[in-house]
């Protein structure tokens, strides 16, 4: 969440911090906020087509990024 609004001093090999205990502020509420976001825009999309064209133009380009052994 921090890279996406902030994406400032990035680099090719950014280091990945791991999770070992979840806690509410590292764990639970960004997965609650993302789950809000996607449901709002899956709820948007359904009625209209071009929120659905721009949903997947969004999410397209992130899906080589969930690669993380890159």
């Amino acid at each position: 969440m921090k890279i996406l609004v902030c994406p400032f001093g990035l680099k090719p090999f950014s280091p990945v911090t791991y999770i070992y205990e979840p806690t509410l502020s590292n764990f639970y509420l960004p997965i609650v906020i993302i789950l809000l976001l996607a449901s709002f825009f899956l709820v948007k999309a359904w009625h209209n087509v071009l929120i659905r064209v721009g949903l997947i133009w969004v999410i397209v380009p992130f899906l080589p990024a969930l690669n993380i052994y890159a």
